[in-house]
């Protein structure tokens, strides 16, 4: 019950600031302890592994992993076409290393950071930079999401 709350636009709230996140941690910390029984000071990360569960900051970025493979693989609807381009597509004369990455515009604000047009094409961008996962290979969310549980 509290996942469903938790999930619902969690797209959308991620690019709140931290302080603004910070009760919606501590109220998942709090679920997650009487969820398993455990004491008020106990520590949660345990609790999380023991649950099978993700902290908030890991669910944002699995949603935000999973809207951004569905954008590559064209599985979103058609309004959604030409957000967003490689490196590739902006630059084709030039052999670049990161040529299959998604161009992330210059922006001068901190506050621009957090917004989903920067924020999305930064931690997909990060993911293919880990090299344990390749997020232009075509594959399932599932085995994706398999795949980032592991690492």
């Amino acid at each position: 019950m509290i996942h469903s709350h938790i999930m619902y636009c969690i797209c959308i709230y991620s690019c709140a600031n931290t302080t603004s996140l910070n009760p919606l941690r501590i109220k998942q910390k709090a679920a997650v302890r009487v969820i398993a029984n455990a004491g008020y000071r106990a520590h949660t990360a345990p609790l999380f592994a023991q649950q099978k569960m993700l902290p908030v900051d890991q669910l944002i970025a699995l949603s935000t992993l999973k809207f951004m493979h569905s954008f590559t693989h064209n599985l979103l609807p058609f309004s959604f076409r030409g957000t967003w381009i490689t490196n590739r597509e902006r630059i084709p004369e030039r052999e670049l290393r990161n040529a299959d990455q998604l161009y992330v515009p210059q922006h001068n604000y901190a506050t621009l950071k957090r917004l989903p047009i920067f924020n999305f094409l930064t931690v997909w961008n990060n993911l293919a930079d880990t090299g344990k996962f390749n997020p232009r290979q075509h594959i399932s969310i599932k085995k994706m999401k398999k795949t980032l549980f592991n690492m």
